[in-house]
């Protein structure tokens, strides 16, 4: 069997295959013990003893000192064949190929040994250490079993353990999984090292800055704003339910004064502006050759600064038609999915923002995430229950400083009043900014875990 490597979640890898339970916390001799339960199987062969013996060329020939198998041991799948030999007797594998015919024989074995396997087949022999008559019922003094391992089937054996394995993902959301500006460009985000651990294919689609609405009716104007973009550009420009033309028009417009941040985008900005486009960014999923098995929506978090009011972002004052509201918004992505394939699997992946500490005049983003699953029937990560970071006050000896564009960790003797939250993600937002990459990989294995179950669901 040849020995592969998987690589676990803390950067430790296994050979072999083996047993990894993200819902429990492992050693890896632990894993290792798993895997050996898991895939060896110990079964006594069925031995069927005749008077006679077998010579070197194979045939059987008539002895009063041996007996024989008269049965051929299927021995395809064994890694190993264990021979039992009580005290006063011998016994000999003799191996043969998917024919049936013969290879060689082991010669003389006492004891408790073990063989490998030379062809399909095996028969044994047997006598007594004095090497006087026998009779095939003191056949019962030699036992095998055969050591049955996973051998060329240890990728069944992983899509039974990694249920994920050989599937893919599309990922769509935030900086926060995008870990920086475009997901894709990153190997070190969430949504790549997910992928990871579960052997998956995660085509990471997030952007920094993106939402699923930036546009308000009541900012329509005909000649100057015809779509009624919101003020801030960077984040229309990145919005994911904008139509290619939208994105166009912003490209052209970019200097307008409906701007707050009015700027002149390169030639390489407004390729990158167009590809962030559904149109471009979603639907390249809706066929049959690439539609993955999982689509997983993050966005939220920035949906915040585009609404006025908790209605606007919640509920949506003008309705779905129009993705002028969050839940419009997601509404609209997942409608074009789900048209396409009623059966898509589809989840959204919670937030851990509290109310009130981003714009006062709405609610929890994970409130609002809450809310679209629930419309759609369609799983939702609770992340916010297993990261636990809220946005309770502690005290501590110790605080992020930055310097850079990096942050440290200083421990001082001063006590330093901060949310639980920003004890964990240094600018409060963001797993990256944690320098010692704990932030990240407590998201990556709460994420993992929460896969894994559902693929059995």
């Amino acid at each position: 069997m040849s020995n592969k490597k998987y690589k676990l979640t803390d950067g430790n890898y296994w050979e072999a295959s083996g047993i990894y339970d993200l819902g429990q916390n492992k050693t890896q001799r632990e894993i290792n013990s798993d895997l050996n339960t898991a895939i060896t199987s110990n079964q006594n062969a069925s031995l069927n003893w005749e008077q006679g013996s077998i010579n070197s060329s194979g045939a059987d020939f008539d002895i009063s000192t041996r007996i024989r198998t008269g049965n051929f041991i299927d021995v395809s799948k064994a890694d190993k064949i264990n021979v039992s030999i009580a005290s006063g007797y011998r016994g000999e594998v003799v191996h043969y190929n998917s024919s049936k015919t013969y290879i060689s024989g082991s010669g003389w074995l006492t004891g408790n040994t073990s063989v490998t396997p030379l062809g399909t087949y095996i028969r044994i022999i047997a006598s007594n250490t004095s090497n006087t008559d026998v009779i095939p019922q003191e056949g019962n003094n030699i036992n095998v079993s055969l050591s049955e391992k996973a051998g060329d089937n240890i990728d069944s054996i992983l899509s039974f353990l990694y249920p994920w394995a050989g599937k893919t993902i599309a990922w769509f959301g935030t900086s926060i999984s995008a870990c920086g500006y475009i997901g894709s460009k990153n190997s070190d985000a969430i949504p790549q090292k997910v992928g990871e651990a579960i052997h998956a294919t995660v085509f990471n689609e997030a952007v920094g800055s993106s939402s699923v609405h930036c546009k308000d009716p009541d900012k329509i104007n005909a000649s100057t704003n015809p779509y009624g973009f919101m003020p801030d550009i960077t984040q229309c420009s990145r919005c994911l339910t904008n139509t290619i033309e939208e994105m166009q028009w912003i490209i052209d417009h970019s200097t307008s004064n409906i701007w707050s941040n009015p700027t002149t985008f390169s030639s390489t900005e407004q390729q990158e502006i167009l590809s962030f486009s559904y149109e471009n960014r979603l639907n390249k999923y809706l066929s049959e050759s690439t539609f993955p098995d999982l689509f997983i929506f993050e966005h939220g978090f920035n949906d915040n600064w585009n609404s006025k009011s908790i209605q606007d972002y919640w509920y949506g004052y003008h309705g779905m038609s129009e993705p002028y509201s969050y839940r419009a918004g997601m509404h609209k992505l997942i409608k074009l999915i789900l048209n396409y394939n009623p059966h898509a699997k589809i989840m959204i992946l919670g937030n851990y923002i509290a109310y009130g500490e981003l714009n006062t005049n709405i609610g929890d983003t994970y409130r609002m995430q809450l809310e679209v699953a629930d419309i759609f029937n369609i799983p939702i990560y609770k992340q916010w229950e297993f990261l636990g970071w809220s946005k309770e006050s502690i005290t501590t000896k110790g605080h992020w400083v930055q310097s850079g564009g990096t942050y440290a960790w200083a421990d001082t003797n001063t006590d330093y009043t901060m949310t639980v939250r920003q004890a964990w993600l240094p600018d409060n937002v963001h797993p990256h900014s944690d320098p010692t990459g704990k932030a990240q990989a407590k998201m990556i294995a709460g994420i993992v875990r929460y896969l894994n179950n559902l693929a059995t669901e």
